[in-house]
């Protein structure tokens, strides 16, 4: 798989980027880009995904695509946490840009115009991967406060309901 994920990053690298793309479309790109990144363990994809959200930001998106956005965006730090942190230091790093970064776009995407109007299953993740970097953070509080939203809107969410059991 990863030799064939090492081609799609490199195909998807040489895409030229969201101009000129709708909006969906960039969102696909960009997923895709994450998504073959993340197979393939290379962060030059993950912080192309990474430049393209942030053009994509300066855009006049639907209030549910700016949510939208900064849940993808979260996602691609994710990716970019689980690669560097293969390196032990960083794992143990005293500074965490990547969980910094996915808490904030994370936090963004929750407090959006849009976010009521996303699929509840869309809201469940958003708060569950919020929750999750919380408590990853040490702020286990407001993780449990997190997994439990996500468990109002969509009562058998596992991850939700997991975690909160841990």
């Amino acid at each position: 798989a990863a030799k064939n994920s090492k081609r799609d990053v490199d195909t998807l690298l040489r895409e030229p980027g969201p101009d000129g793309w709708t909006d969906e479309a960039a969102f696909d790109h960009a997923a895709n880009l994450v998504d073959a990144s993340a197979d393939a363990g290379r962060v030059d994809g993950v912080d192309r995904a990474i430049k393209w959200f942030t053009v994509l930001k300066s855009r006049d998106l639907e209030p549910t695509n700016r949510a939208l956005l900064h849940y993808f965006w979260a996602n691609a730090w994710g990716v970019r946490q689980t690669i560097r942190h293969h390196d032990e230091d960083a794992a143990w790093a005293w500074s965490q840009p990547e969980l910094r970064e996915q808490i904030f776009h994370l936090r963004t995407a929750e407090g959006a115009p849009g976010f009521r109007d996303l699929d509840p299953y869309r809201r469940a993740q958003i708060l569950t991967n919020l929750a999750n970097q919380l408590s990853t953070a040490g702020r286990f509080v407001e993780a449990i406060e997190g997994w439990s939203q996500a468990l109002e809107i969509l009562p058998d969410f596992w991850m939700a309901r997991g975690n909160l059991g841990s």
